[in-house]
């Protein structure tokens, strides 16, 4: 499990529409375009917190399943 490949919601600054994206995409600060009213918005990844969340969070999913795999043997 990769939680990057997760979804979130983001609104549309323009037209409020609610648009998903990956936590992937805002690490990488990709810009997505608005499916209601084409515009492009500019995912921005703020003091590299998300990138930062993301890799602690796949950490302790890792050594989860280290643990639960010494627990079995």
């Amino acid at each position: 499990m990769d939680i990057s490949q997760s979804v979130i919601d983001v609104t549309c600054p323009k037209c409020k529409v609610g648009i998903s994206a990956s936590l992937k995409q805002v690490v990488q600060q990709e810009t997505i375009v608005c499916f209601a009213c084409c515009s492009k918005i500019e995912l921005v990844d703020k003091d590299g917190s998300t990138k930062k969340a993301t890799r602690d969070i796949n950490k302790s999913i890792q050594n989860l399943k280290n643990t639960i795999k010494k627990i079995g043997n």
